[in-house]
């Protein structure tokens, strides 16, 4: 397997009956990951290198790329560099002053939801 592919075919933590092996691309490479059906017959797509599972193959793809150690989005501003999209939207909020998340006790505006729920847990 080339360097940087990610190997998802590990064993995923969920009760299966039945197991298959895919291969998809992601950034262009392909990758292999295991496909189950978890107690109720759903199909859950799995992640070999740690317990993350999903019914959803577009999320196991987003999920893959936090294994890779390419940072593709950069902040125009710092320059600081992210894995993924949404990443940098968050970041970014901090220089341009946006704070779309409010916390519904006192009001109190955040530029990013982990900020708001910190917020809430420790002061309300």
């Amino acid at each position: 397997m080339p360097s940087g592919v990610i190997n998802l075919q590990r064993q995923c933590r969920i009760d299966s009956q039945v197991s298959l092996t895919e291969t998809a691309t992601v950034c262009e490479e392909e990758y292999n990951f295991s496909v189950k059906l978890n107690q109720h017959g759903l199909k859950m797509y799995c992640c070999a290198n740690c317990n993350y599972s999903t019914p959803y193959k577009s999320s196991l793809k987003t999920h893959a790329v936090t294994h890779r150690n390419v940072r593709p989005f950069e902040c125009s501003v710092c320059h600081k560099q992210f894995k993924l999209r949404e990443g940098l939207k968050s970041h970014f909020r901090l220089h341009s002053g946006e704070k779309p998340y409010k916390c519904k006790i006192c009001g109190e505006t955040f530029a990013q939801h982990a900020a708001m729920k910190y917020h809430f847990n420790k002061s309300h």
